[in-house]
């Protein structure tokens, strides 16, 4: 019962924050549409494209492996208080640290990347080249930004493994309320241009990384006569980052999530850079709006999934009589939920682009049941993968990755090709759609055929005395 309730306060902070995440990301997405306008949309769209491929192998992948370790070697216990840490497992400490060990081998492979690539992927970025010292500027803030925001993000995770869910929305919530407060100054007080704004955004949400690191540090050291004990029967610095080694583990997390940069992100990415030397800007704004609002209620259902469904699936995976009850409930539950939000979505539409974004930004109504549909089957996708995941069918996942973004782009080829429909814009939401309806097919036979011993179990049901 007490563990039921701290599930339930659990849920509560973590919506929460995640509520005031929405709410200052949509204020910011207002701001850029008002005052840059859909060129300036498109672009901050097209920004968060670019850099969320290094957020989804770090956050995605290697986080999502630290998670994992932590939470299952973590026992169910009590704290008096949601605002208390919880005992700190120093068995941690060698896949904590290696963790970051591989964040910033990423962090510095994502700049080189972006070096050799920058006149295809940061052309956009510059209406004129840039001279040599302000793109350099532009690309230090850039780098450090990127580093702040990956050790918020996982002493986040850490924190949710741990179950040390106030702290963890505390954050969560802060980091972009600064965010969105240190962007309202530098459009309104400063009349920054929106390149600048751009990597200004990055460094004010990761700066609150270097507390959630402090306070990590002072948790281990607050053990200071454990800690020494520990370092002396087994643990040093060698033994941290070389004799326990999860790297590899960690590795299988990072291949998962590169999968899906190669085969979504990076798809995304030069598709969006396709569309915007195609169409007229107006078109590629109102687009990009109704992907942002995707962006925004899906980050909403993902962080809450991630931070309180993800831990107790990967606590439940060896529980083979309670896995598929568990998972089957929450499924229809989630389903639920995404149907009764998706409806109120369509039928409040016009009123959702007016007050986040601007009236010129209303996309053509042909456009929006395409468009839900595939947030439909985006959202299932999501849920699916993440057990998926939890079950390390890693190699499999990323296979699949591969097999959707190909599907995706022999749908919208075949269909641009025979001209199915004159909008070109259409062309992609509906080769959207067929491709998550696809990935939901695929995924959801493998997740109910790995679950088919756990769902039917009748006969030693019955014979269970109690």
């Amino acid at each position: 019962m007490l563990l039921e309730m701290k599930f339930k306060t659990a849920s509560i902070y973590t919506f929460a924050s995640v509520l005031v995440r929405t709410a200052a990301q949509l204020s910011l997405q207002k701001v850029i549409a008002t005052q840059f306008g859909a060129a300036g949309l498109t672009l901050f769209a097209h920004f968060q494209n670019l850099i969320s491929f290094l957020f989804i192998v770090s956050n995605e992948g290697l986080n999502k492996g630290l998670m994992q370790e932590v939470a299952a070697k973590r026992k169910e216990t009590l704290v008096p208080s949601v605002w208390k840490f919880r005992e700190f497992n120093f068995l941690d400490i060698p896949i904590f640290f290696q963790t970051l060990t591989l964040q910033i081998l990423l962090w510095i492979v994502f700049l080189v990347f972006l070096l050799i690539g920058k006149d295809f992927f940061l052309t956009h970025f510059f209406i004129h080249k840039p001279t040599a010292p302000s793109f350099w500027l532009w690309f230090v803030l850039l780098g450090l930004g990127l580093l702040l925001q990956m050790l918020l993000l996982q002493g986040l995770a850490f924190w949710a493994a741990q179950e040390n869910f106030a702290w963890h929305s505390l954050f969560s919530a802060a980091a972009n309320l600064l965010a969105l407060g240190i962007v309202l100054l530098f459009t309104f007080v400063f009349h920054t241009k929106i390149t600048l704004i751009l990597v200004i955004w990055s460094l004010a949400n990761g700066f609150l990384g270097l507390w959630v690191w402090l306070l990590i540090i002072a948790q281990i050291l607050s053990k200071k006569t454990k800690l020494k004990n520990l370092y002396k029967k087994k643990y040093n610095l060698q033994a941290i980052f070389f004799n326990d080694l999860k790297y590899f583990e960690l590795f299988k997390y990072a291949f998962a999530a590169i999968s899906v940069v190669l085969a979504d992100k990076m798809v995304a990415f030069f598709i969006r850079d396709w569309a915007i030397e195609t169409f007229d800007p107006l078109s590629v704004g109102q687009w990009q709006t109704l992907l942002k609002l995707s962006d925004n209620y899906g980050a909403v259902f993902s962080a809450t999934f991630l931070v309180i469904f993800f831990p107790k699936i990967t606590q439940r995976l060896h529980q083979e009589k309670k896995i598929g009850s568990f998972f089957l409930k929450n499924y229809a539950f989630l389903l639920t939920v995404i149907s009764i939000g998706l409806f109120l979505v369509y039928f409040q539409y016009q009123n959702i682009v007016l007050l986040l974004f601007e009236k010129s930004l209303i996309a053509p109504a042909s456009w929006l049941g395409y468009w839900l549909l595939g947030d439909f089957f985006r959202l299932q996708n999501y849920t699916l993968s993440q057990f998926f995941l939890a079950q390390k069918h890693l190699k499999i996942y990323g296979i699949l990755q591969f097999v959707f973004g190909l599907f995706f782009m022999i749908v919208l080829k075949i269909s641009y090709h025979f001209q199915l429909q004159s909008d070109g814009i259409l062309l992609l939401l509906q080769a959207r759609l067929a491709s998550y309806a696809f990935s939901v097919l695929v995924l959801g036979s493998g997740v109910f055929y790995s679950l088919k011993k756990s769902l039917y179990r009748p006969t030693e049901r019955s014979k269970d005395p109690n």
